[in-house]
């Protein structure tokens, strides 16, 4: 259902957009509207603009569960005086921080 409310704001705010003067779209024949009219078309259609980018956001934490996840690579490089830098070893952090739910490191630690 959010999708197809944020499908319904984008459409409504291009629409309102292509009625402002010098976008494309717009209809040559149609006569030019008051400063106050294009001045209210703007403001509707950057309204529904942020009204989308608030809804992109929730369905970003909704498919995510609001969760960050960072990977952490520590790396060991050997630089020569003549040679090139050449990477010894790679290894990954095995430690998390932060995130992590208190109820699973609880049963992890029985």
């Amino acid at each position: 259902m959010l999708c197809h409310q944020l499908a319904a704001a984008h459409v409504a705010a291009m629409n309102m957009f292509t009625m402002l003067p010098g976008m494309e779209g717009t209809d040559r024949n149609r006569p030019p509207l008051p400063p106050a009219e294009v001045a209210r078309l703007g403001n509707a259609g950057a309204r529904l603009m942020e009204a989308y980018a608030n809804g992109c956001l929730a369905l970003q934490k909704l498919q995510t569960g609001g969760t960050q996840r960072v990977l952490v690579q520590h790396q060991q490089v050997a630089v020569t005086q003549n040679g090139p830098a050449v990477v010894m070893q790679t290894r990954r952090s095995q430690r998390r921080r932060g995130g992590g739910r208190r109820g699973d490191e609880a049963k992890n630690a029985r």
